[in-house]
């Protein structure tokens, strides 16, 4: 049905009355990859910041965010591959993809993230290193070692530069 309405038409980012929702939204929140990406077929934002009621007010996260926080990483290579971008979020680095992953627990989410990152993204990296709760070690390691490698990567650049 929704392949048929998007074929003759329908908008794949309709205004919703009274919801902050959206059907991309919905989709990556509930983890169908098969609507997403016949949304994003159609042209759905992928880098929309959606406002959902049960995060604070002043979170918009990005589909990409979303996917994150749920491990949903099929979903997150889509949107990688139609252009969403990992570093962005509302306010920057608070509520990057990155943010939402490791704050989640999202071990495999945070590797694939991390693999994303340049040494333009330092900032983001340690805001999300901060925002991990203390249960989840490994992925503070994984974090603080992609930082270091990319600290290393930034001076060898300039060494080289000399």
């Amino acid at each position: 049905m929704l392949s048929f309405l998007l074929e003759h038409g329908a908008n794949p980012d309709p205004k919703m009355p009274n919801s902050s929702y959206s059907p991309l939204r919905t989709a990556v929140g509930k983890g169908h990859l098969q609507i997403a990406r016949l949304l994003l077929e159609f042209n759905a934002k992928s880098n929309h910041h959606f406002r959902i009621p049960e995060w604070e007010a002043t979170q918009r996260p990005t589909a990409l965010a979303l996917a994150a926080k749920s491990g949903h990483l099929e979903i997150m290579d889509l949107l990688i591959d139609r252009g969403a971008r990992a570093g962005e979020g509302i306010e920057g680095k608070r509520y990057s993809a990155i943010t939402s992953a490791a704050k989640a627990g999202q071990e495999s989410a945070v590797a694939r993230l991390l693999l994303m990152y340049d040494s333009r993204d330092i900032g983001t990296l340690k805001y999300a290193n901060e925002a991990v709760k203390d249960e989840h070690d490994g992925i503070k390691s994984m974090i603080e070692e992609r930082i270091w490698q990319l600290v290393e990567e930034s001076r060898g650049a300039v060494v080289a530069g000399q």
